[in-house]
């Protein structure tokens, strides 16, 4: 993933990508009974959209990214305090971190809308390698990418961006239903327990800056150069005209949480 992250795209991710509400926060809190003795480890945390507000309930978050410009922007946020430690690396290295823990274990490992980029089978093994007994994994999936909600300019938006791209689009996130029975099988195949899946949704008004802000953290600086940022945006622009008619624009933004517990 390093380098399709970086730069201008790491600017729009920080800006335009939405932390975790609070009620799956508390959720998760109370499922796996966290409190601030509990140490929670992150993988691809981006630029802390679930380790930034799951750090005000717990005593330690490690967050584990491997893009360095998507660390750095999460490490100048001002709401993400000294209890949260960040390390420049992927979920590969998730093993070398059994090595430094010794005979500690932590509480909970979350993937929030990263597992695509990611092995799943190898990611669920190594965290149960992490994990203390009746420990927990969650993952979660915080949105359908844009181009994929079921609205006007929804598809409008999709049509520009594939013109854009020359390809379709159809990553979905693990939000579909057949993504998210694999996953359950894989992580009860791989020897966890308990595996619920819990599910959200709010509605939010959206504005074409935002629109534009949060596809371009979807794409690297060669599909957009910087030369064509301007028309880039103007693209977005007109297809949202084009798609919505008249403002405002309304989003269904549905989170699922799949999670589950380390033998005790």
């Amino acid at each position: 993933m390093t380098g399709a992250f970086s730069g201008w795209t790491a600017d729009q991710y920080a800006a335009h990508r939405r932390d975790l509400p609070e009620i799956v926060v508390a959720d998760l809190v109370s499922h796996f009974g966290l409190d601030l003795a509990s140490s929670v480890v992150d993988l691809g945390s981006g630029t802390g959209q679930a380790i930034a507000p799951l750090s005000r309930r717990v005593g330690v978050g490690i967050a584990i990214e491997p893009e360095p410009d998507m660390l750095r922007r999460l490490r100048e946020r001002t709401d993400v305090g000294s209890n949260v430690l960040t390390i420049l690396g992927s979920d590969h290295d998730l093993p070398l971190l059994r090595n430094v823990l010794g005979d500690r274990r932590v509480d909970l490992v979350t993937v929030a809308n990263a597992l695509h980029f990611m092995d799943p089978a190898a990611v669920f093994a190594d965290a149960l390698s992490v994990l203390r007994p009746g420990g927990g994994i969650a993952v979660i999936s915080h949105g359908w990418p844009l181009w994929l909600a079921d609205s006007d300019w929804s598809r409008a938006v999709r049509a520009f961006l594939e013109q854009w791209l020359g390809h379709g689009t159809a990553r979905t996130c693990g939000l579909d239903e057949q993504t998210l029975h694999e996953r359950e099988s894989l992580l009860t195949s791989t020897g966890f327990v308990d595996v619920t899946v819990s599910r959200h949704e709010y509605t939010t008004e959206v504005t074409p800056d935002y629109v534009v802000g949060n596809l371009a953290s979807a794409l690297s600086d060669e599909q957009v150069p910087a030369a064509r940022r301007s028309e880039f945006e103007a693209g977005v622009r007109t297809a949202l005209a084009q798609g919505a008619g008249s403002l405002p624009l309304e989003e269904r933004v549905p989170i699922v949480v799949l999670a589950a517990r380390a033998p005790s």
